[in-house]
């Protein structure tokens, strides 16, 4: 008797003997050369905006900080990430927060940060701009040469 699995969306097969064989093999097809589009935009999808999940991005960006030996600049961050640069970042950490006043939205001092373009990388909140606004930040993104992280939290199901 033959028992299936699923592995990476194709069906195996194991047989008695341990040997596994694909159930449906992909049909031969052509290979196509795309032209590969670099995204300058990441989205990153924390479970909560805990202390420990804004410690886990910390770390990312301080990894980041520290590689790349240039600015990156976090638009609006917990303040739990005040506490944690204050507490435990090292030193030679470049990373600044930076806060919208109440004349600017969240979509202005993201773009306004990438325009000056000594940052790597610009941290926000994905939920604070809408998809127009997304749009604007990608082409600034790639015109002014930075990256553009976009934090948000998982939708929880109920």
């Amino acid at each position: 008797m033959l028992a299936t699995s699923q592995f990476k969306q194709l069906t195996f097969l194991a047989t008695p003997e341990g040997n596994t064989l694909p159930a449906n093999p992909l049909p031969a097809m052509p290979l196509v050369k795309r032209e590969r589009r670099q995204t300058h935009v990441t989205d990153l999808v924390l479970g909560d905006l805990s202390p420990e999940q804004t410690e886990l991005l910390l770390g990312a960006l301080g990894f980041l900080a520290s590689s790349q030996q240039t600015w990156i600049s976090w638009i609006n961050p917990p303040h739990t990430a005040q506490l944690w640069l204050r507490q435990r970042a090292p030193s030679a950490m470049q990373i600044r927060l930076l806060y919208q006043d109440t004349q600017h939205s969240a979509f202005h001092l993201l773009y306004k940060t990438m325009q000056a373009g000594n940052n790597a990388w610009v941290v926000g909140n994905a939920i604070e701009i809408s998809a127009r606004e997304r749009e604007i930040l990608e082409q600034a993104a790639e015109h002014h040469g930075c990256r553009l992280l976009l934090v948000s939290q998982r939708r929880q199901r109920h």
